[in-house]
């Protein structure tokens, strides 16, 4: 993972990783080594709203 201010950046391939191997899981029981929950979801959610994830 990359640090940076603070703020934990998740690489976009371990936010696919993760949206792909969630299968039925919360949002807040993914892995840790998927990063904050709330940061997947968030781009999961941006992605699925302007098409990247159809």
């Amino acid at each position: 993972m990359f640090i940076e201010e603070g703020f934990e950046l998740i690489p976009q391939r371990c936010v696919k990783d993760a949206v792909q191997g969630k299968d039925g899981l919360a949002w807040r029981d993914l892995p840790e080594r998927y990063g904050l929950w709330k940061t997947v979801y968030n781009r999961f959610w941006r992605w699925a709203r302007n098409g990247t994830m159809t």
